[in-house]
C-alpha cells in the first residue's frame, strides 16, 4: 500500500493480490455480519433497525410460507431496495446488478448460521444475554473495521 492508502498501480502482480485480499475481506465480513445478525435474533431481544424489516417480514410470512426464511426475507428486502434505487437514480450500473449476488449470498449465509445455532430463543437469560453480547460485539467490530 502506498503512503496515501491507495493500491500501487505499477507493482508486478499487485492488482491481482489486492483483488484477492479484498475478496477475502468481503467474504469474511459478509459471513461475520450474518453471524452477528443471527446471534442478535437468537437472543430474543430484537435486531438492529437495519435488519428489523426483514426479520418482521420473515416472522409473519413463515406462518403462511414455511420456506420463507430470514435469509430469503433479507434477499427480498434488499431486492426491493436495489430496484427502488435504480428507479430513483434512473440508471443501471454493473455494480447494481452485482449487488443481487451479494444479497443472495448474504441470505444463504444468514440461513446457514441460523441452521447452526437454531431459531428457538433459549429460556436461560444468561444464554440470551451471551448471544446478544456476541452479536453486538461482532457488529461493533465490523463497523470499527469498516470505518
Amino acid at each position: 500500500m502506498t503512503d496515501n492508502g491507495k493500491q500501487p498501480d505499477n507493482a508486478a502482480g499487485g492488482n491481482m493480490a489486492w483483488r484477492c485480499r479484498d475478496g477475502i475481506f468481503w467474504a469474511v465480513g459478509l459471513a461475520l455480519t450474518a453471524l452477528a445478525v443471527c446471534l442478535s435474533a437468537k437472543s430474543g431481544f430484537g435486531v438492529s433497525m437495519v435488519v428489523a424489516p426483514a426479520y418482521v417480514l420473515h416472522l409473519k410470512m413463515v406462518e403462511y410460507l414455511p420456506w420463507f426464511s430470514f435469509g430469503v426475507s433479507e434477499f427480498f428486502i434488499e431486492l426491493f431496495l436495489i430496484f427502488a434505487m435504480i428507479a430513483i437514480v434512473k440508471e443501471v450500473r454493473l455494480k447494481y446488478i452485482l449487488t443481487f449476488g451479494t444479497a443472495a449470498i448474504y441470505g444463504v449465509t444468514l440461513d446457514m448460521w441460523r441452521s447452526v445455532f437454531g431459531t428457538a430463543v433459549p429460556d436461560q437469560i444468561g444464554l440470551r444475554l451471551f448471544y446478544a453480547a456476541c452479536g453486538i460485539l461482532i457488529c461493533g467490530l465490523l463497523v470499527a473495521v469498516w470505518i
